[in-house]
């Protein structure tokens, strides 16, 4: 709605509800979307993660062997295990 960023000068015709309206536009879109984003996370993880199942076991998740990344998978590994005994 600036016609110069520099002077802040805006356009002839811009009001102050129309960047409210955008605002709140802007706002709910966001929202859908990552409503949207949320469900196909959850799927696409959950995909994943019956694949792995289906193809190496239950624990395919400790087999460090399907993992490119040997200390990284560690680091996941030692994570949850603190996590599982914080909850305990």
């Amino acid at each position: 709605m600036q016609t110069d960023f520099t002077n802040h000068t805006f356009a002839p015709n811009s009001y102050f509800e129309d960047a409210i309206d955008r605002y709140h536009f802007d706002r709910q879109l966001r929202l859908i979307l990552f409503d949207a984003i949320e469900f196909i996370e959850i799927a696409l993880r959950t995909k994943l993660i019956y694949h792995l199942s289906q193809a190496f076991g239950g624990l395919w998740y400790l087999d460090e062997t399907l993992f490119e990344d040997k200390e990284l998978h560690t680091k996941h590994i030692t994570d949850l295990q603190t996590e599982f005994a914080r909850k305990w």
